[in-house]
């Protein structure tokens, strides 16, 4: 991950961030938190899944969709946390590192306005 990568993460998580407190959301409220991932073939997912639950998180179901005539799979991995912007940073730069490390793209994050 480079410092470019770590300047679009911040970005993205403070846009994310504006648009939930926009639209009334408490962060220090517990959230389900869904980090999307997607790849071009299963097993990548199956073990950065696997890598997750030892780290303690739990998932979704690995599934394939298709776009165009192309396959590929994708599934969240969920936490349970607020959204203060330096704690779901942090596990947002955690999510890109996985999955550059198992061949994955991550997506970034969502979770539905808590107040």
């Amino acid at each position: 991950m480079t410092v470019d990568d770590l300047k679009k993460r911040f970005s993205l998580d403070r846009a994310c961030k504006q648009s939930l407190r926009s639209n009334g959301d408490e962060e220090s409220k517990l959230h389900s938190i869904e980090h999307h991932f997607i790849a071009a073939k299963a097993q990548p997912l199956h073990n950065l899944a696997a890598c997750a639950t030892a780290l303690g998180f739990q998932h979704s179901p690995i599934t394939e969709g298709k776009d165009k005539g192309q396959s590929y799979w994708y599934f969240d991995v969920l936490s349970h946390r607020d959204t203060k912007l330096p704690s779901i940073t942090r596990e947002a730069i955690l999510m890109d590192s996985l999955a550059e490390a198992f061949g994955a793209v991550y997506d970034g994050w969502g979770t539905l306005i808590a107040k």
